[in-house]
This record gives C-alpha cells, sequence and structure tokens, in this order.
C-alpha cells in the first residue's frame, strides 16, 4: 500500500505539470499566429496584380459602356435609313477619340475589339473610308489572334481591293487628342484624321506677316 506522502508528491507533480502546459499554451498559440501571419511575397503580388488588373477592367467597363450604347444606336440608325444627322456625324467621330485614348490606356485589352470594329464600320456606311480603314488597321495590327481583327483584315483587303494598296497611309502613332469643336459637319474630319477618299492633302502653314508700315 502506497505511504500517503508518496500520493502526495505525484499530486504535487501533476499539478505542476498541468500549470507549465497552461502557461506555455498563450505562448503557442501567439507563435502560430506569427507563422499565419508571414505571406509568401510572390502570393502576396500575384494577389496585388489580380486586384489591380480588376479595378482596370472595372474602369475600362465604365467607359465603354456609353460608347457601346451609342454605337449600337448608330448602328441602327444607319442600317435602317443609311444616313446620320450632322450630331450623329459629330457622335461618331467623338467615340473615335474616345476609343483611341481606351486604347492608349489599355493596349489590346479585348474588350475595345468590338466597339472598335462597329466604329469602323460605321466610318465605311458613311463612306469615311479612311477613318474606317484607320480603326481596321487598328484591329488587324493589335488583334490579330482575336475574331474582331481577323474581320478587320478582311475589310481592310477589300477596301485595298476598292482603291489600290498604296491608297491608304495610316501610320500606328499615338491617338491624336480629338478636336475642340463640339460637333463635326457630315463628311468632314476631325483634326488629326486623314482626309476624305478624293480630297487633296493641303498643308497647314502659317499666313505671312503683313509688312510694318514706313516710318515717317
Amino acid at each position: 500500500m502506497p505511504s500517503p506522502l508518496g500520493f502526495r508528491h505525484k499530486s504535487a507533480a501533476l499539478l505542476l505539470l498541468a500549470c507549465l502546459v497552461w502557461t506555455a499554451a498563450p505562448d503557442l498559440t501567439a507563435e502560430a499566429k506569427k507563422k499565419a501571419a508571414k505571406v509568401d511575397p510572390a502570393a502576396q503580388a500575384a494577389a496585388e496584380a489580380e486586384a489591380k488588373a480588376k479595378a482596370a477592367e472595372a474602369e475600362l467597363q465604365k467607359g465603354l459602356t456609353p460608347l457601346a450604347t451609342d454605337l449600337t444606336r448608330l448602328m441602327m440608325r444607319i442600317q435602317g435609313r443609311g444616313l446620320l444627322s450632322p450630331e450623329e456625324a459629330g457622335k461618331l467621330v467623338e467615340i473615335k477619340y474616345k476609343l483611341l485614348d481606351l486604347m492608349e490606356q489599355y493596349p489590346q485589352n479585348p474588350m475595345l475589339a468590338k466597339p472598335l470594329y462597329q466604329a469602323g464600320t460605321l466610318f465605311s456606311e458613311r463612306e469615311a473610308y479612311n477613318d474606317a480603314f484607320e480603326m481596321f488597321q487598328y484591329l488587324a495590327q493589335g488583334y490579330m489572334s482575336n475574331p474582331y481583327g481577323a474581320k478587320a483584315k478582311g475589310q481592310i483587303q477589300m477596301l485595298e481591293r476598292k482603291f489600290g494598296a498604296n491608297y491608304f497611309s495610316v501610320e500606328m502613332a499615338a491617338p491624336v487628342a480629338p478636336p475642340a469643336t463640339a460637333e463635326t459637319p457630315p463628311g468632314a474630319v476631325a483634326s488629326g484624321s486623314p482626309k476624305a477618299p478624293g480630297t487633296p492633302v493641303t498643308p497647314t502653314t502659317t499666313p505671312p506677316a503683313a509688312p510694318a508700315a514706313p516710318k515717317k
């Protein structure tokens, strides 16, 4: 039969062990939290890039929504009667420059392919072939793997068969800022755009200053 003294010693040892475990538990929990808080730098960079891409896509969608509405309305109008009013023609030129601006901000974004093709088609229907060629050229060169890029290439071939392969000279440069005027009359081409077919290119020059009056 064990002595009472030995039993007391065992109880005291068990109690001491329990206290040690209890006091060490918060430290272990804190250490686990520290390890969990450490994030892999590569994973963090990937998450930040994904969030940035989603924000950019949302911003682009915000800019495209009104343009898509206007393009659809103009497509329905020109298909119904084949003509655009002066205000609608000015709106089409405005859409062109907004699309070029978005292309500069979001190069080769697939969300821009359809509105670019619609704008090119509208210009072609209005016989503004230089503007149409410009839109199709951006598509054919910047969206080669996109279905609209392939369709734009076909439109370019049709235009070149109609006017000749060397007729158009569209340089793939940075988009030009839209003109300051609110509207552009039908048939007119905004500042910075190629001239309409058959229109001679007139260089812009500054008229010479009037000679000074002779001194008396």
